[in-house]
């Protein structure tokens, strides 16, 4: 056989799906620490002016680097509704109505319906994208929410659960899941780099509206936060890790893999939100929490497993 007639097809050394699940987990990740940064933020500002500075410095530094990278942003008018409702369900829907599920809820609470994420994917991608979960797939991504509630339910929290926090923390799950089923849809006819700008840009102009109508009578309270060091680093780490990073590595992973698989990470956040409370703040750690951690893990590995095995076959 003549040269010309080989062909030489080299294997990528890491696969897609690998690749999507080491976005995923990494947006994840970087999501559990964003409470330390929240809650240093919320000392000195309202959640409105919080966000306004968060997603100000977030579509600041993607925007430089859309300059410095010379990166083209494609808009299609034909899409736009689509693309309002990904900057609607994430950011902006999201993000508020997780702060108020939090201030009429138990952080207790609101750890369990974080746990509700996954089911919710499944559900909206088995209408939305025809992607239909195998049975060990359902099946065993009961383990990591089973070991979410475990863990929250172990720890000690005070407060009073309301019917209103308790619809916030459900409708934010939703728009969480919702966003991840759009983003997906998007996939095909917009980069990654392209729907994250979309989502910081819509996030900042949102959130600086708001914080701006809110304290027309009161500027102080608006203008007064930035002058603090804290609140400042604070801002950057939740605007250039939390919101940049972390939703560029969320939007990869959608279009590696499926809604359902990238969903079923959604429990680190909780297992990193506690890991840092307990590193950073020295909290008590507990036998939950380490059984909970494993349940996590290995929940996440055999849905992930499975994935692959249904990608492959």
């Amino acid at each position: 056989m003549s040269r010309s007639h080989l062909i030489c097809v080299r294997k990528p050394l890491v696969s897609p799906v690998a690749i999507g699940c080491i976005c995923a987990a990494t947006a994840y990740t970087i999501w559990g620490f964003s409470y330390l940064f929240t809650k240093t933020a919320l000392k000195t500002a309202t959640p409105a002016v919080a966000l306004a500075g968060r997603f100000l410095i977030a579509f600041a530094l993607i925007h430089a680097i859309r300059f410095l990278g010379k990166i083209p942003v494609r808009l299609h008018w034909r899409d736009v509704k689509k693309l309002l409702v990904l900057g609607i369900c994430n950011p902006v829907l999201y993000f508020y109505l997780e702060s108020y599920g939090l201030l009429y809820t138990t952080t207790t609470f609101s750890g369990v319906m974080c746990a509700m994420s996954p089911l919710l994917s499944m559900f909206l991608a088995i209408f939305f994208l025809r992607e239909l979960p195998t049975k060990k797939q359902g099946f065993f991504s009961l383990i990591p929410i089973a070991g979410v509630v475990l863990i929250t339910l172990s720890e000690k929290s005070e407060g009073l659960l309301s019917g209103l926090g308790i619809l916030c923390l459900f409708l934010s799950c939703l728009m969480g899941s919702g966003a991840g089923i759009v983003s997906r849809k998007l996939a095909p006819a917009y980069s990654t780099f392209e729907r994250t700008y979309f989502m910081m840009l819509t996030g900042c102009v949102t959130f600086t509206t708001v914080a701006i109508l809110q304290n027309l009578r009161s500027p102080h309270l608006l203008i007064q936060p930035f002058s603090s060091p804290s609140f400042l680093i604070s801002i950057f780490c939740l605007g250039a890790f939390c919101s940049v990073g972390a939703f560029f590595c969320f939007n990869f992973s959608t279009r590696c893999l499926p809604a359902a698989t990238t969903a079923i990470f959604s429990n680190l956040t909780t297992l990193v939100s506690i890991f840092a409370g307990v590193v950073f703040l020295s909290e008590p750690i507990s036998i939950s929490y380490i059984v909970g951690s494993v349940m996590i893990i290995g929940g996440i590995w055999l849905v992930t497993q499975q994935g692959n095995q249904k990608a492959g076959s």
